[in-house]
């Protein structure tokens, strides 16, 4: 199999302190026929003028701009952009090691997807881990319902045609945290193999104050509007296979945001430290 123009999408929203350290990730890779697509999404720092260094210094790499419209519309833009047989998605304050796109290429096969580890920063431990195996897109939809397995876009290679239909990134515009994984539902309806690899191909460099950690999902509404969508995101196939599985995501959801309410009224009320 010759190499193929793979194309690595990175949203950009001011990140400048940790944007030169992910672009030298990309444009180092040990799969060199790349192309770079930054979506500027209204950034306010310096971010644009970093990526306009660096567009002038390596050919490979394409900017472009538009007004802020949230994460997934820069990825929408990204890809509708972008002329890879395959694309891989990077958040512009992580970074990928070396050989990543190398790894999650040569391990494609006959499959739709690929995904490789990913190497944590955080406090905690990472809690999907993978072996190396393929399966089919009914058990790739079933682990990710159970959050068996990393449900973000990162340290994954797409086929081009699973990410073309605007039913993948069309979302409200206030579903703001969660929508990575409710891309991944519907991509996971429509793929037929995934390959899963046990190397570690994607840096996620925790930081406290990022977008990642805003858990909107303390909020009663914000859930219901989350799971609405989310039901509709599955085909029929996934309603009738997996219906009480989905039903025990939401329950365990809503358990989560109830605990936390019980122990702000305690606190406030000073039973509880």
């Amino acid at each position: 199999m010759s190499d193929e123009l793979i194309s690595i999408v990175v949203p950009v929203y001011n990140t400048a302190p940790f944007l030169e350290d992910c672009i030298l990730s990309l444009v180092n890779q040990t799969y060199k026929n790349i192309e770079l697509v930054f979506v500027n999404d209204g950034s306010t720092d310096n971010s644009p003028e970093i990526l306009s260094v660096w567009e002038k210094r390596d050919s490979r790499i394409k900017v472009l701009s538009q007004k802020n419209g949230g994460v997934t519309q820069a990825r929408k833009t990204g890809v509708n952009f972008s002329k890879g047989k395959w694309i891989s998605f990077v958040d512009s304050d992580d970074v990928l090691f070396g050989n990543a796109i190398e790894l999650l290429y040569k391990n494609i096969s006959d499959c739709d997807i690929v995904i490789g580890q990913v190497k944590y920063t955080g406090i905690w431990p990472w809690p999907y881990v993978m072996k190396n195996e393929i399966i089919e897109s009914m058990c790739y939809l079933e682990r990710l319902l159970r959050d068996q397995i990393y449900s973000g876009p990162c340290a994954k290679l797409f086929k081009r045609e699973l990410l073309l239909p605007d039913f993948v990134f069309c979302f409200p515009r206030e579903i703001s945290h969660g929508e990575d994984t409710l891309m991944n539902y519907r991509i996971a309806c429509a793929c037929k193999k995934i390959a899963l690899i046990s190397d570690e191909v994607y840096l996620y460099i925790y930081r406290e104050k990022s977008a990642s950690f805003c858990n909107k999902f303390d909020s009663f509404f914000y859930c219901n509007q989350f799971d609405r969508i989310a039901w509709k995101s599955l085909n029929s196939e996934a309603k009738r296979k997996f219906w009480r599985v989905f039903l025990k995501t939401v329950y365990m959801r809503r358990s989560r945001w109830f605990r936390k309410k019980i122990v702000t009224l305690l606190r406030k009320m000073g039973m509880k430290k």
